[in-house]
């Protein structure tokens, strides 16, 4: 099965590209030069007894985003095609697939790489074609990708650099803060009006609360208790 080429969100967005200014441009460039601490840096076997590196496609795609802007860049499919499906008996079915992915910047710059995915002796067809797609469009985005820089990934290609940041202490994940999760009130169209009820707002510490926002606020300040005349947060 193949699909069509899909168009550069970057450049249907904006009608044209949007050249980086000197400034973006030389900081893009110092962050792109950078290789990647240990702790981006995963491991799996390999052929025989040997392991190799690699990073997360979200972790290059948190990256990009970081760097380039949430705005700043796009993918695009440029081609996918079903290399092979092989069926065995008893129905078990073994598939590789090839993705051709596009990485667009805003200022026009693109890089493009192929990608590959495979899956042997499965017996659902359908989960089997899932994981194949999947993992050939997420191994071509990372592909396409490297070709920024050490930190989208390059430098994990470099046999020197991985036994070197290997012996380097990793950096240990900050704790999750309730504070910086991203909540069901932040869906509510009065989610920050819950925020500052919560935390009170008015000024003296305590804040009444409506009752159909009481279970959103309560959330965020377990001291909030009920009252005669409303919810009150202390």
């Amino acid at each position: 099965m193949n699909y069509q080429p899909s168009q550069s969100r970057v450049e249907s967005s904006k009608g044209a590209y949007d050249p980086f200014t000197a400034d973006d441009a030389s900081r893009i460039q110092a962050l792109l030069r950078k290789k990647l601490g240990p702790e981006h840096v995963s491991t799996r076997q390999g052929m025989g007894n040997s392991r190799l590196s690699y990073v997360e496609g979200w972790r290059i795609i948190s990256i990009a985003n970081e760097i380039f802007g949430f705005d700043g860049w796009s993918s695009s499919i440029q081609s996918f095609a079903i290399d092979y499906m092989d069926t065995a008996d008893g129905g078990r079915y073994s598939i590789g697939a090839t993705c051709v992915m596009r990485i667009t910047l805003r200022d026009g710059t693109s890089r493009e790489d192929v990608g590959f995915g495979m899956i042997e002796n499965v017996k659902s067809k359908g989960q089997a074609l899932e994981k194949v797609r999947k993992e050939a469009v997420t191994d071509a985005l990372k592909r396409a990708m490297r070709q920024f820089g050490n930190v989208l990934g390059n430098c994990v290609y470099d046999k020197e650099f991985v036994r070197s940041v290997s012996q380097v202490q990793k950096q240990p994940r900050g704790r999750v803060n309730g504070e910086t999760l991203f909540r069901q009130s932040d869906l509510d169209t009065d989610g920050k009006e819950v925020q500052q009820l919560a935390s009170g707002a008015n000024g003296n510490g305590s804040s009444v609360v409506p009752s159909n926002q009481f279970q959103s606020a309560k959330a965020m300040n377990p001291n909030i208790v009920s009252g005669s005349k409303g919810t009150w947060g202390v």
